[in-house]
């Protein structure tokens, strides 16, 4: 038998030249982006820090990726703005982070900042459907032992300075112990130096140009917005 991977899922994974620069950064800005109570997150409404020029060279890696991940995909990039809508904080240390998906967004990634002893928890991605479970739970019940055609989730476990980019409609979350409740709010540096820290963003793909082509979104220069009720 001849075998075909018909079905993949691209996810990239690079490791940033200079993670401590970043890290730097990040203890030199992050309360400008962390509320009162000591918190950062997209319910706070800190998803902007990308428009923080301390944070280029970050970004500009994170976008150099996703050029990458789009080579690989053989798609025209010439055709294409990469957008960065969308950036936010996780700063964690017993909160664990259920499963989910961005599917709003074309493109996500998770870039890692600080990881202190112990709290390596892995990044599980995740395939909603089994195109290979010829009947329901025939593989979680029959399996012998997980390879790339029968498993639905592959996890990787996180170092600093690594970034993994992904479909954002693919499902995944953090695996390991943790009581799902938020931790208590950073005041201080010191309060930062027991949690995991990483940045994660939703990148949005749209045409460069006004383009005659049925699927993909349009540049915002042809777009007209309305406000209101």
């Amino acid at each position: 038998m001849i075998a075909h991977s018909l079905f993949p899922t691209l996810i990239g994974e690079w490791k940033h030249p200079d993670p401590e620069s970043i890290k730097q950064a990040l203890f030199k800005r992050v309360f400008h982006h962390i509320d009162a109570h000591g918190y950062s997150m997209e319910t706070t409404g800190d998803v902007d820090l990308h428009l923080d020029q301390e944070f280029d060279p970050l970004f500009d890696f994170a976008a150099s990726c996703a050029g990458e991940y789009l080579d690989t995909l053989k798609l025209d990039r010439n055709v294409f703005s990469l957008n960065l809508v969308k950036t936010w904080l996780n700063i964690i240390t017993e909160f664990h982070t259920p499963p989910h998906n961005h599917q709003d967004a074309h493109l996500s990634f998770v870039y890692y900042i600080q990881i202190p002893e112990g709290l390596d928890k892995p990044i599980y991605f995740s395939c909603e459907h089994k195109p290979n479970d010829l009947f329901h739970g025939m593989i979680n019940a029959n399996i012998l032992e997980w390879n790339t055609w029968n498993s639905p989730t592959w996890f990787f476990k996180p170092q600093e300075g690594q970034l993994f980019m992904f479909p954002g409609k693919l499902y995944h979350h953090t695996g390991g112990y943790g009581s799902g409740q938020p931790d208590m709010g950073c005041k201080t540096l010191d309060d930062l130096k027991p949690r995991r820290i990483s940045i994660a963003g939703d990148f949005l793909l749209t045409y460069n140009r006004k383009i005659g082509r049925a699927y993909g979104i349009q540049p915002v220069s042809n777009w007209r917005t309305f406000n209101g009720s």
